[in-house]
């Protein structure tokens, strides 16, 4: 006694009929086969999965995975994507706050005391928007061909992101679906900066001095991701770094500076700017304000003993 496999392969989501024929020595066996298809001819490694992870990104920054769906099927399909999911609630714990600080120092401790007690009793509750998006949203895929399709993500709010897209495939007779989970590890996009703000003096007075014409300003990388920075700043401004880049946890110190001025008039004044700080591949910027004050003498004697004799 002999056994035999028969295998369908299926191109279409329809009724498929034949008669397997199986001939002897003087005579004959007609087998009839029915297979039905069901489902779509579009395959996708992606789909299959049900999940996509992009892991640990940064606020601010767009992120994209590009992939492919294949129509294995004989007749053209129309596929489309729809984002299911709803605006996402992000919860800022205490903890969480912590582990990422502020942008900027902050100067006032008791106030920040007080609100991290406030936060740790109710912890602020934020809403992103959607920040997933597929292109192209609609496609025709032809037979035995496939369609490159791109997901990209941009979040402005740090947090643990889940969305859902329904992939949808038209045939002939009903309209499959599948879901596909898109996650995302958001972490901020942010420097920790030691200063908010320099002030230089230039004093020209006889006994006076200019030695505060420079500063240090410590930059650290709070993201966990490598950071890319440009620092920028105006005459008569100074800074000796232009193009940075920090990986997560590290840090670098910058010396920020303002050249000497010399004024014909010998009036005091006060020059502000700015130093720029952007991040490379985002419009995100800091600023960090300058001030300059140059500092002349406001009254001049011709001598600086008065004599008066016997009176």
């Amino acid at each position: 006694m002999s056994s035999f496999q028969v295998t369908a392969n299926l191109d279409d989501c329809v009724k498929f009929t034949d008669t397997l024929k199986i001939a002897t020595e003087g005579s004959q066996y007609l087998v009839r086969l029915k297979a039905v298809g069901i489902g779509s001819t579009v395959v996708c490694t992606e789909l299959a999965s049900g999940t996509l992870d992009f892991g640990k990104q940064v606020t601010l920054r767009p992120f994209s995975y590009t992939f492919n769906a294949e129509n294995l099927g004989r007749k053209q399909l129309t596929v489309t994507w729809d984002n299911k999911s709803e605006c996402t609630n992000i919860s800022l714990t205490l903890e969480q706050n912590k582990k990422n600080p502020p942008l900027l120092e902050q100067k006032n401790t008791k106030n920040s005391q007080m609100l991290d007690q406030k936060n740790s009793k109710n912890p602020p509750t934020l809403e992103q928007k959607k920040i997933f998006s597929v292109v192209p949203e609609k496609a025709i895929i032809k037979p035995n061909s496939s369609c490159a399709f791109t997901l990209t993500g941009l979040a402005i709010i740090p947090g643990l992101v889940v969305e859902h897209f329904r992939f949808n495939v038209t045939t002939t007779k009903a309209v499959v679906s599948n879901i596909l989970s898109v996650t995302a590890d958001i972490s901020p996009l942010q420097l920790w900066l030691s200063d908010t703000e320099f002030t230089f003096t230039q004093n020209n007075s006889p006994s006076g001095n200019s030695q505060e014409l420079n500063r240090t300003l410590n930059c650290k990388n709070v993201a966990e991701l490598p950071l890319h920075f440009e620092l920028s700043t105006k005459p008569p401004f100074l800074v000796s770094h232009t193009k940075c880049m920090l990986q997560p946890s590290e840090s670098m110190n910058v010396t920020v500076g303002v050249e000497r001025q010399h004024f014909e008039e010998k009036q005091s004044k006060v020059i502000r700017g700015v130093l720029d700080i952007i991040y490379t591949g985002t419009s995100e910027r800091e600023a960090l304000k300058l001030h300059a004050n140059v500092c002349y003498p406001n009254l001049d004697f011709d001598t600086l003993k008065l004599n008066f004799g016997y009176a």
